[in-house]
Parts: structure tokens; sequence; C-alpha cells
């Protein structure tokens, strides 16, 4: 008799363990795939506006280098000292103010054109120049695309770029 209760113990608990596992398996994917279907955003070009003018006062203005690292499509793959190297200001521009004039949205891609207003030391005059940024959607999150180009100036300020 106790082997008769040994065997339905065995056979019992095995199948309870099982339905648990699966249980368990399904719990975890629907988790998984609760993670990827985020909904989407509801003003993409509204959310970018917003984004672009916060991370080009951080970097330009504030000097925030850490914030507009956290916004960086190549964050995981740029070391951080690498990438201050790469925007880093000497400071001898000194910029004054910036505003989104234009935001263009195709699908996950977006283009930000700014005016920045600037001043080079030792002259009192503002100038402006036109910068243009590209962004790119990525897990629902807009994220900036850095340039290839290794210089403190945004790359899209060419004429900057030949002032001694």
């Amino acid at each position: 008799m106790a082997s008769c209760v040994d065997k339905l113990w065995r056979v019992t608990s095995g199948r309870i363990g099982s339905v648990l596992f699966v249980f368990g398996m399904m719990a975890c994917l629907a988790a998984a795939v609760g993670c990827d279907n985020q909904k989407e955003m509801s003003d993409p070009r509204g959310t970018l506006e917003q984004l672009a003018a916060e991370y080009w006062n951080k970097r330009l203005i504030e000097q925030d280098y850490k914030a507009t690292y956290e916004m960086e499509l190549e964050k995981g793959s740029l070391p951080f000292e690498e990438y201050r190297e790469r925007i880093y200001n000497a400071g001898n521009i000194q910029y004054v103010s910036l505003q989104v004039k234009e935001v263009t949205v195709e699908e996950d891609k977006g283009v930000v054109d700014l005016m920045v207003q600037w001043k080079l030391s030792p002259y009192k005059k503002a100038f402006e120049a036109p910068l243009r940024d590209e962004w790119i959607i990525q897990k629902n999150h807009w994220k900036h695309v850095l340039p290839e180009k290794r210089t403190g100036l945004p790359a899209a300020l060419p004429e900057l770029q030949k002032v001694p």
C-alpha cells in the first residue's frame, strides 16, 4: 500500500512541478513581450523638439556632458571620456542661446534645425549660426546621432571652425 502512495505522490508532484514551470515560463514571456510593445509616442515631433532644445542647452550652454551622453545613440559603444573629448568646448566660444526653428520627422528619423547665438572671446558682438541635428527613435525613445567629426564644435557650424 505504501508503494502505491509513493508512486501516486511522485506522479502528482511531477505534474505539479511541470505545471508550475509552464506557468513561470508564460509569466516571463508575457513580461518580455510587454517591454517591447510600449505605447508609441503620441507626438513624436513635439517630443523631439523639446528633447533637442534640452540636449543642446545642456551641451552648449550648461556644459552638462553627462546628461547629453545619456541621450546619445552611441552611448553603449562610446566610453564617456571619449565622448566628452569629442564634443568638448575648449572655451573660446561662449554659446549664448539657441532656438529650435524646425523639426522634421519621417518614420523613426528626425531632423532638427536650430539657430545658435554665440560670442567669440574677446569680441562682444554676438553671432548667429544654423545648426542641423539628427535623431533616431530607438525602443520608443529619441536618441541623438553624434556626427563622426571629432571636434568640440557642432559639425553643422563650419563657419565657426574657420575662426582662429
